[in-house]
């Protein structure tokens, strides 16, 4: 009764410990991570990180996936971006569970993040003294 009325449309509630955020039928984290099926999906593909973009690149591949800022890639004839949506604060701690779910969301305004994930539970065949802690900021601004 004390959420305001954007937060009950944008925020799934859960009086359990279903860690799916949404309610799909078919859904699910891949076996071994997402980084084990990305690299399998990568196998044989030049790929380059770290590296600045030059738009000369679109002419050496048929296909070419960009994953930089927007702006950038388009010389920022409108300017920088304002805000950035996935500036995340990732922290490892020296146990094997921090928060005991993989994912809790916070509502209050006085929270700056918007949900805090330890990536642990989506997988229970971690086999780590260590967790993995994220939180996802409510906004990142960039400049």
């Amino acid at each position: 009764s004390q959420l305001p009325p954007w937060i009950i449309k944008r925020v799934p509630l859960r009086f359990e410990f279903n860690n799916n955020y949404f309610d799909d039928k078919y859904q699910g984290i891949p076996m071994g991570g997402y980084t084990d099926i990305i690299n399998k999906l990568l196998l044989g593909i030049d790929i380059k990180t770290n590296t600045p973009f030059l738009k000369d690149y679109l002419l050496l591949a048929e296909t070419t996936i960009y994953t930089g800022p927007i702006d950038e890639f388009f010389d920022y004839c409108f300017g920088h971006l304002e805000y950035r949506s996935l500036k995340f604060e990732h922290k490892v701690f020296e146990t094997t569970d921090y928060q005991g779910n993989a994912v809790i969301n916070y509502t209050s305004k006085n929270v700056p993040y918007t949900r805090t994930i330890e990536h642990r539970h989506f997988d229970l065949n971690q086999k780590s003294d260590k967790t993995l802690h994220v939180k996802h900021p409510k906004f990142y601004k960039c400049h």
